[in-house]
């Protein structure tokens, strides 16, 4: 098996993912890798990178040796389709030069081009003789300079198909030169002859035909829309830049968005669910730079028992969204009593969302979200927030959640962070609740490895406090007709600080360095808490929770949560004279106190 930063790497190559390749290369010295019999440029070809290719061709020809690493069976597999007969040439495990590989894939042209720059030796120019023989029965002409290699015959197929596309793309250049429209730079909309866009014109009529996009260059327009696109957008490094974007621009996106940067400037007044790239996500956004700036603000009439759900990306999504980098400052607001929540890359998940990088500012008005997802259902994982949360809220009716991952977590979270400092005011005199945990405010799932160093800062007139630097409460997950599954918290680093200011004496609530309230059975072990607490008011803070309903029996499972002790907070949980041998550690592993930040790092048994 290949290590995961490996396997990583393996999928940049084979997707064609310039933006992740470029950062692996900045980050450390890979040029010169082989997964096995495999370097990078041979797996390059194999995949047919073109942009890879097309960057690092050059560097990756003049490499004379390699660093190997595992080989796994997938690019064998794949190999082995194309390699045929001449299989038999590698059973040595022998490495399978860019030259051979060519040779293999029958692109004879471009193995006459770049031989002369390339590395070889007696071995690879006998193995290129040895394909050639296999393949055509023919021999090879070669020199240190160059080869010269028979031309393989077109098959009758390919021969079809050329002059198929060249009569399409014949019959689209006649139409459009004599009307002086040329909407299509070149392309049939295929991936093997994709339609190259250069302008907003021609980049708006090839949506319409849901087909396989390429930009050739960077495009500016004020705005796009589209109803459905279940086509392919590939940006190929390029930007769309959108200087008054007032919709979504596709209402469903079934196809796939990638290898682009989308610049926003956006000014929303909506009336139901909404979100700047798609509504309804079903396909994939991957790789991909998303700029945005502006506001989006909710005028619809008051809805009840649902939500309405607002996002900079999806508002829901079914399908995948990765590799993204998002900068953002945006201000979130709505008028009235309906409960609108946001989510920054996705309001609604029950797709994935995976290594996603948040930058930026976040206002949110009258209305509870996070720059990354309000409720998940789905998976979240490799997610950091460096993002400013601001947070004002007046209702007196409704609960008021933060979070910076996610506000209502079903499913899993695992391997997340959070930078970002909160910033939470609530006006509301009729002792509203407040749920902010610095990762996740409610938690009905499993996190998993996560870390929070970002500060809380909560400033309020009346309320009821949930608060944890990782999550605000757990509970109890029962959908109808379902196994009820307790919530877990695992493995997970809480730092930063958490301060409450100007509570008055009716205020309440639990505040925990992990986890500020428990209701029922929980799974919590191998957190730790360096936070530092600065309160007011009737609050019951405990180092790593403060609150645990159901303390006795088997149904929950706490062990080795580990704290700092002070003066002050000595305690695992809030303590009363009725749990008070159950607050530390008294041989049972639950809560393990320490006196320096040292001791606790020197246990390495967190990630």
């Amino acid at each position: 098996m290949i290590e995961d930063s490996k396997q990583d790497l393996y999928l940049a190559i084979k997707k064609d993912n310039l933006i992740s390749f470029d950062k692996y290369v900045q980050s450390e010295h890979i040029l010169d890798l082989s997964f096995g019999r495999f370097p990078i440029l041979t797996l390059a070809y194999l995949y047919n990178s073109r942009r890879i290719i097309r960057k690092y061709e050059d560097k990756l020809l003049s490499i004379r040796s390699y660093t190997k690493i595992d080989e796994n069976y997938e690019m064998y597999s794949d190999f082995k389709q194309k390699a045929g007969r001449c299989l038999r040439l590698y059973i040595n495990k022998n490495t399978i030069s860019p030259l051979e590989m060519l040779a293999i894939l029958g692109q004879v042209s471009r193995l006459e081009k770049v031989y002369p720059k390339a590395m070889k030796n007696s071995l690879i120019i006998e193995n290129i003789s040895s394909i050639e023989m296999i393949k055509l029965s023919k021999e090879v002409q070669a020199s240190e300079t160059k080869i010269s290699l028979p031309k393989q015959p077109l098959t009758q197929s390919t021969k079809r198909h050329l002059i198929g596309a060249g009569a399409v793309l014949a019959i689209f250049m006649v139409v459009f030169v004599a009307f002086g429209l040329v909407v299509l730079h070149q392309g049939i909309g295929t991936q093997d002859y994709p339609y190259t866009v250069m302008s907003a014109a021609q980049f708006k009529s090839a949506l319409s035909a849901d087909k396989y996009i390429v930009l050739s260059e960077d495009i500016e327009m004020e705005s796009l829309y589209l109803d459905s696109f279940s086509g392919t957008i590939d940006g190929n490094g390029h930007s769309i830049k959108l200087t008054n974007q007032t919709a979504s621009i596709f209402d469903t996106l079934i196809g796939n968005l990638s290898n682009i940067t989308i610049d926003a400037t956006i000014s929303i007044d909506t009336t139901t669910t909404f979100g700047v790239i798609t509504n309804n996500l079903k396909g994939s956004i991957s790789d991909a730079n998303i700029k945005m700036s502006g506001e989006i603000k909710y005028i619809g009439p008051n809805v009840e028992n649902t939500n309405v759900y607002l996002s900079l990306i999806a508002a829901k999504n079914e399908g995948t969204i990765s590799n993204i980098i998002i900068d953002s400052d945006v201000t979130i607001s709505q008028d009235g009593t309906t409960s609108v929540v946001y989510g920054g890359i996705s309001s609604y998940n029950k797709g994935t969302i995976s290594s996603v990088q948040a930058s930026g500012a976040l206002t949110l008005i009258e209305l509870n979200g996070t720059p990354i997802n309000y409720a998940n259902y789905g998976t979240i994982s490799n997610v950091s927030n460096s993002s400013t949360i601001t947070q004002e809220y007046s209702s007196p009716v409704r609960n008021m959640l933060s979070g910076s991952i996610s506000d209502e977590n079903y499913s899993t979270i695992s391997n997340c962070s959070n930078t970002g400092t909160f910033n939470i005011k609530s006006t509301s005199q009729n002792g509203t609740y407040i749920y902010c945990g610095g990762i996740v405010s409610i938690n009905l799932g499993v996190i998993n490895a996560c870390k929070n160093e970002g500060d809380i800062s909560i400033h309020s007139q009346y309320s009821y406090y949930y608060v944890g630097s990782i999550v605000a409460r757990c509970e109890i997950y029962a959908p109808t007709g379902l196994v009820e599954t307790k919530p877990e918290i695992n493995s997970c680093a809480a730092k930063g600080s958490i301060s409450l200011t100007n509570v008055n004496t009716q205020s309440c609530g639990f505040i925990g360095g992990v986890v500020g309230h428990i209701q029922g059975y929980t799974s919590l072990s191998k957190n730790y808490s360096l936070v530092n607490f600065f309160q007011e008011g009737e609050l019951y803070v405990g180092c790593i929770t403060g609150f645990v309903g159901l303390l006795e029996g088997s149904g929950n499972s706490m062990l080795d949560n580990a704290y700092l002790k002070t003066s002050t907070l000595e305690y695992g949980i809030y303590v009363t004279d009725f749990w008070q041998y159950r607050a530390y550690d008294t041989g049972d592993g639950m809560f393990l106190y320490y006196l320096t930040e040292d001791e606790i790092k020197a246990l390495e048994i967190y990630w």
